[in-house]
């Protein structure tokens, strides 16, 4: 584990601090918990915007390149 630190604005510190007594976790957990989830779904936006950019088939261009004509 590393050592970063980060500053947090007093009303941001004082939730995580509100947060952490509710629920008996740490601080630390508490904002090692929603980074990850922060950059988890920023990876999932990213991976959205980058399908959205590439080309779709249609139905029947699926269903043909499946081999279900019928």
């Amino acid at each position: 584990m590393s050592g970063d630190s980060v500053q947090l604005d007093r009303k941001l510190s004082n939730a995580v601090a509100r947060v952490a007594r509710q629920t008996r976790k740490s601080k630390t957990a508490i904002v090692t918990a929603a980074l990850e989830a922060y950059l988890e779904e920023l990876a999932d936006y990213r991976d959205v915007i980058k399908r959205r950019k590439e080309k779709s088939a249609s139905f029947t261009e699926l269903r043909n390149r499946l081999g279900l004509e019928g």
